[in-house]
C-alpha cells in the first residue's frame, strides 16, 4: 500500500515535526490531529515548506488548518441575540482564516497580525496568496489582532542609526478593506444586551448601516463594514472621506464609547478565536451579511462629502450691457 508521512503541526512555532509514516488505511482512520503529506523523511520542516508540500499530498486531512467554525453554547446564544435584535435570518460564526479571507478577498500582497505582548508586541506580515491558512496558528493565542488594511511590502528597512523602521504604517498600506468601530461600552457599565439593543435602535432609525461582521471581544464589541478597496494616501480625497465616515460612526455611537483608534487606517481589530488576556474570554466573530459597499455609498446615504474635497464654484463676473450714449450735436 501507499505510505504517507505523518506530520504534527506546532502552531506556536509555525513548524511541523515528522513523526513517521503510515499506510493509507491508517491515515483514513486516525483522528484529525495530524497532517499527512507524501514527503521524504526529515527531522523538521518549516511552515512555508509544509504549505508547499500540502499541494503534493495524496490524502487531504487538513483540519490542522481550521476552516470550519466550532460552535459552543455561548456562540449559539450570541447568534440568537444578534438574530433576534437585528431581525436577521442567518448569522454564522467565522474562524480566523475565514475572517481574513472575507476581509481581503479583493486585494493582494500582505495582511498583518499584531500580536500584543508584555514587551510591546510584533507585527507578522502574512502573504495573501497561499498563506492565509497560517492565521489558524493564532487561534488560542492571547491578544492577536488583524489589520484592517492590506500592505504593499513586508520588507524590513532601517534608519541611519540601524533601527528597524515601522512597517504597519499608512504609507505602506495598499488598500483599506473595512470600516471598523471599537465599542468599549463596558466602561459605561453598559451590558452586551443593552449595547446590541442600542445598535438595533440606530440601525432601524436609519442613522447606522447594518454591519457585515460583529466581533465579541471579551469585554466589548467591534463592528466591521466590508468596503471596496480604498487607496487612502495621506491628505487625499479618499482619506478625508474615510475619516468623515468614521467621524459619523463615532458621533452616532457616542453612547457606546467608541475608541478613537479606528480613525487611523492602519488600526487593528481582534482576530477570531484568540484570547482576550484581560479576562480570558475567547473572541467570537460573526458574519451577518456578505456583500461589499463602496465608500461612496456611506457618503450618499449618511453624510455630505468632506468639505475639504468640495469644488466651490467661482462667482461669475457681472455681465454689463454696453450703454448707447446719445450722440452729441
Amino acid at each position: 500500500p501507499d505510505y504517507y508521512a505523518v506530520v504534527k503541526i506546532d502552531k506556536t512555532l509555525h513548524q511541523a515535526e515528522l513523526l513517521g509514516f503510515a499506510c493509507a488505511e491508517t491515515v483514513q482512520k486516525e483522528p484529525f490531529d495530524y497532517h499527512y503529506c507524501s514527503v521524504p523523511i526529515s527531522a523538521l520542516i518549516s511552515y512555508d515548506e509544509l504549505i508547499s508540500l500540502r499541494q503534493l499530498a495524496k490524502v487531504t486531512v487538513d483540519l490542522d488548518f481550521k476552516t470550519e467554525a466550532t460552535y459552543t453554547d455561548l456562540d449559539l446564544k450570541r447568534i440568537e441575540q444578534i438574530k433576534k435584535l437585528l431581525k436577521l435570518k442567518a448569522v454564522e460564526k467565522m474562524t480566523a482564516v475565514e475572517q481574513a479571507k472575507t476581509m481581503f478577498e479583493r486585494t493582494e500582497n500582505y495582511c498583518v497580525v499584531f500580536n500584543k505582548t508584555s514587551k510591546g508586541g510584533f507585527n507578522d506580515f502574512i502573504g495573501l496568496k497561499g498563506q492565509v491558512e497560517k492565521l489558524s496558528a493564532y487561534e488560542g493565542v492571547e491578544d492577536a489582532y488583524l489589520g484592517t488594511a492590506s500592505y504593499v511590502s513586508k520588507k524590513i528597512t532601517y534608519d541611519e542609526f540601524g533601527k528597524a523602521k515601522p512597517r504597519r504604517t499608512q504609507s505602506n498600506i495598499k488598500d483599506i478593506v473595512v470600516l471598523s468601530q471599537d465599542l468599549d461600552f463596558y466602561k459605561f457599565d453598559i451590558t452586551i444586551d443593552q449595547a446590541l439593543e442600542k445598535l438595533a435602535q440606530l440601525i432601524f432609525a436609519g442613522v447606522l448601516e447594518m454591519p457585515h461582521i460583529i466581533i465579541f471581544t471579551g469585554k466589548g464589541l467591534q463592528l466591521l463594514w466590508l468596503i471596496d478597496n480604498v487607496f487612502a494616501k495621506k491628505g487625499s480625497g479618499p482619506e478625508r472621506l474615510f475619516k468623515a465616515v468614521q467621524n459619523h460612526h463615532m458621533r452616532v455611537l457616542k453612547d457606546l464609547n467608541p475608541d478613537l483608534v479606528t480613525m487611523t487606517p492602519s488600526n487593528v481589530i481582534r482576530l477570531a478565536d484568540t484570547i482576550n488576556s484581560k479576562n480570558g474570554a475567547t473572541v467570537g466573530t460573526y458574519i451577518l451579511r456578505s456583500d461589499r459597499l463602496k465608500l461612496g455609498y456611506f457618503k450618499e446615504k449618511y453624510l455630505p462629502y468632506p468639505a475639504g474635497n468640495r469644488k466651490v464654484a467661482r462667482p461669475r463676473k457681472a455681465i454689463t450691457q454696453p450703454v448707447n450714449k446719445p450722440k452729441s450735436d
